[in-house]
């Protein structure tokens, strides 16, 4: 099946069904007769950027990102799903909800840009590197002001 076509399954997957692990997406997809691996899971995920976080019933799903926001309510989103920053020097590291990672990296690179050198995500954490260490503590200050943080 095209790329193309098997991210759109992918989508219609997440909107209807309780997905909660990437093995969860093998089986729906394997169940309309598509086959795939977990590392093809995996590279979907990111390109779509889904993001998990906790369901009304406290269960962690995935979830499509909201298709379009102005740059001010991606970042205050992005804010939100942080969940703690520790700041050392001009070194930042962002604990945030499973599965959101790649997407608040893209949008904390976007909207801070000039105070970024570099970022690094895995599934759960976010390291950055800053130019300064007055740039890192900028970016600790925008988080507790937009997050309400008392950190």
């Amino acid at each position: 099946m095209p790329k193309k076509e098997r991210l759109k399954v992918l989508k219609e997957i997440v909107a209807q069904e309780n997905v909660q692990k990437q093995e969860d997406f093998v089986f729906f997809l394997k169940a309309r007769g598509i086959k795939v691996t977990q590392a093809t899971v995996s590279r979907d995920i990111a390109e779509l950027q889904l993001i998990k976080k906790s369901d009304l019933q406290g269960s962690i799903r995935y979830y499509l990102p909201n298709k379009v926001k102005k740059s001010d309510e991606d970042f205050y989103q992005a804010v939100l799903m942080i969940q703690d920053i520790v700041v050392n020097d001009k070194e930042l590291m962002l604990k945030v909800f499973p599965g959101s990672a790649l997407r608040i990296k893209q949008v904390l690179l976007s909207s801070l840009k000039d105070k970024i050198f570099a970022a690094i995500a895995d599934d759960d954490g976010i390291f950055i590197k800053t130019w300064s260490k007055e740039d890192a503590q900028a970016i600790l200050q925008a988080w507790q002001k937009n997050a309400g943080s008392n950190y």
